[in-house]
């Protein structure tokens, strides 16, 4: 995920990666590891290979506000007032396709129990990542009291979307609009799939288009033989629908006993 800036002034790092702008001020000179490695660099790489709160040995997305491990008396004081997170481009979609946007998210806190945290799995279809707050971002419900009601585990959460054009930006949101408690998210595993359906139908549905109409009566019309002549083409083994050599009147009585017409439900008395 990348870390971006949003409108509360927050800014994310994943877990691990070496910063080096912000690490080579304190590199002292002399101050090496075995390997020649800068000790910094050796950190980094250390974080990189041991990840925490994390699925799978990857690296989670944190956001949230306050000290959820206060290790001084100020950081004791709650500050989870927070409405933010991270955002990045998905490219390679197909329009008008459906997708699933999932995750693996966990939230804990310190203090009261956050009754108000929300967590937001948005997609805006124009792919924009610079307003937070634009009309455009489609926030779907609060995922945590829909999918992830128990703290402190990991939960995979979800929702679908369908794009209009080839990329989208996802959004990755909590809000919390009180101070007490304070708490953090981790979100890890982000992935867009595309969602296959199996369509499921009937031998007379012959152009699997979901319903048994016209066209599929048709191509029984074109393949009849008569009783007991088998079909030349190769495309018409289907029309066989007693599943004999020829394709007869009892396979017009079967097909007729499965229409329904365009864009209708199969007939209840269809013989699959």
């Amino acid at each position: 995920m990348n870390a971006t800036r949003w409108w509360c002034g927050y800014t994310n790092f994943a877990t691990g990666i070496q910063c080096n702008a912000a690490w080579r001020p304190w590199d002292m000179i002399g101050q090496r590891v075995g390997d020649g490695r800068l000790m910094s660099q050796a950190v980094g790489a250390w974080n990189a290979e041991h990840p925490a709160d994390a699925m799978d040995g990857l690296y989670s997305q944190m956001f949230g506000a306050g000290k959820v491990h206060p290790k001084t008396t100020l950081e004791l004081t709650p500050a989870g007032l927070f409405n933010g997170g991270v955002n990045r481009v998905v490219s390679g979609l197909v329009p008008g396709e459906a997708y699933l946007l999932i995750c693996w998210m966990k939230y804990e806190f310190r203090g009261m129990q956050p009754t108000g945290l929300k967590f937001h799995l948005g997609v805006d279809p124009t792919g924009q990542t610079g307003n937070g707050n634009a009309g455009t971002i489609n926030w779907g419900t609060d995922r945590i009291a829909d999918q992830a009601p128990v703290h402190e585990i990991f939960s995979h959460v979800w929702r679908t979307f369908t794009p209009t054009s080839n990329s989208v930006s996802i959004w990755l949101r909590a809000g919390h609009s009180v101070n007490n408690p304070s708490f953090m998210v981790y979100v890890d595993k982000v992935e867009v799939k595309q969602v296959t359906l199996t369509l499921t139908t009937v031998r007379a549905d012959f152009d699997g288009d979901g319903d048994v109409d016209q066209s599929d009566y048709g191509h029984l019309q074109d393949c009849y033989t008569g009783s007991g002549i088998a079909p030349t083409s190769p495309a018409c083994e289907d029309a066989r629908l007693d599943v004999d050599v020829d394709v007869d009147a009892d396979d017009f009585h079967i097909f007729l006993g499965c229409f329904g017409g365009a864009n209708q439900p199969v007939s209840a008395g269809c013989t699959p």
